[in-house]
């Protein structure tokens, strides 16, 4: 919705397509999280990338769109996208999602547009405007924040057993 929300205040087929892609993507983030539990990161990529490759198959099959005929620019896109967002981006969300809980894992990912951005600057000559620029720093700021809870949260359970009057036991303390 961004800037266009304020240039043109409407919602849209777009707004409404990206609505319902935030409902799949945390559904996604769930069931990663969970399924990670039981498959390493790479058999967990490869079973969700065949189920969506077949699923989109299927669907490119029944609307009639063409499987061949691209250039090799085309091809090398395709290719590119698979092996950079598909294979590297998702086995990582996989790995990530295994070791974090998705409260963790989905607002770091509001950092992929910030580091988008910040890519777009020296590959592509495209500055970004200031609005963008402060989003990008509240984006940043945020994801700061929701870290710094976890890690603060993950802390106090350590603290509590510490200021307790029960004795601690260590391993070294129960060998001798």
């Amino acid at each position: 919705m961004g800037t266009d929300l304020l240039l043109h205040p409407r919602f849209g087929i777009g707004d409404f397509m990206a609505l319902g892609t935030s409902f799949f993507f945390a559904g996604y983030y769930l069931a990663t999280e969970r399924g990670r539990k039981l498959l390493d990161p790479l058999s967990y990529t490869w079973l969700t990338t065949l189920f969506a490759a077949t699923t989109l198959f299927i669907v490119n099959l029944s609307l009639g769109n063409q499987f061949t005929d691209y250039s090799q620019q085309t091809w090398f896109v395709f290719v590119s996208a698979a092996v950079v967002s598909q294979i590297i981006g998702y086995t990582s969300l996989a790995y990530a999602l295994g070791h974090l809980p998705a409260s963790i894992v989905s607002p770091t990912m509001f950092g992929k547009p910030v580091l988008t951005t910040i890519l777009a600057i020296p590959l592509l000559g495209e500055i970004p405007h200031v609005l963008q620029a402060v989003g990008g720093l509240f984006s940043i700021a945020g994801i700061y924040l929701v870290n710094k809870a976890h890690t603060k949260a993950a802390q106090k359970p350590d603290q509590q057993l510490s200021s307790s009057s029960e004795p601690k036991y260590s391993k070294d303390i129960l060998k001798k």
